[in-house]
């Protein structure tokens, strides 16, 4: 599995997105996620989240932060259910399938130095930094 990535996507309207995923680097930022856009930016942190929009004076705060534990907690709970039949996978092979294919499409990309459409069906183009 890779330990850090960076990708960069653009949607088929232009929309750009750059994600940096690691297990080891420790940025020291309260964000694990930030989208900024023109109606608005959404902050999701380890500790709150909050968004705020264009036409807002004040940031609004919604979660209570990312609690690791419970996550996993949550994730093996909905395996065990799954098994025994009493819900379905929130994760499903689809999904573990789609990830293998975006590291796949995003080695391709890096490997032609070109944007290289993830899925045809979703036209997400995408292009890894080296």
């Amino acid at each position: 599995m890779e330990d850090t990535v960076r990708i960069h996507a653009k949607t088929s309207k232009g929309t750009l997105a750059a994600m940096d995923l690691s297990w080891s680097i420790n940025k020291q930022t309260p964000w694990y996620a930030s989208i900024y856009g023109t109606q608005g930016t959404v902050l999701i942190g380890w500790k709150e989240s909050k968004y705020k929009r264009a036409v807002d004076t004040d940031w609004t705060i919604f979660g209570r932060g990312y609690d690791k534990v419970q996550a996993f907690t949550s994730q093996l709970n909905n395996f065990c259910n799954a098994i025994h039949g009493i819900e379905p996978l929130l994760i499903t092979s689809e999904d573990a399938i789609a990830s293998a294919e975006a590291i796949e499409r995003a080695y391709e990309s890096m490997k032609k130095d070109d944007w290289i459409t993830l899925n045809p069906t979703t036209s997400l183009p995408i292009r890894a930094a080296s």
